[in-house]
């Protein structure tokens, strides 16, 4: 069921000996989005986030910050999503000095 489209399907089992197949109707379910990682180091412009099913991400929020998804990609079993920040603002770290802006 690797390519089966999410909705009903009816699964037939034939048995040794007899002619027709027993059918047994199921619903197919996509698969359920799951998050890896999220990584973004200092100076970075685009955070990178892997999982699955990240083609359903609208958003995600870091320290103030509102990232949106750029750019999708598929890596051997998982998703990847570059995000951008929504607007630029002044950071600050911890000793209270700003950072440099995203660029």
């Amino acid at each position: 069921m690797k390519d089966a489209a999410p909705g009903p399907v009816t699964l037939r089992i034939f048995q040794f000996g007899l002619e027709k197949p027993d059918s047994l109707p199921m619903t197919a379910y996509a698969e359920a989005a799951s998050l890896d990682r999220l990584t973004l180091s200092a100076g970075d412009a685009v955070a990178l986030l892997r999982g699955t099913r990240l083609d359903e991400v609208e958003k995600a929020k870091v320290d103030g910050v509102t990232l949106t998804p750029a750019a999708l990609s598929r890596v051997q079993d998982l998703d990847q999503l570059a995000m951008t920040p929504m607007a630029r603002r002044p950071a600050w770290n911890r000793e209270g000095t700003t950072l440099p802006p995203w660029n």
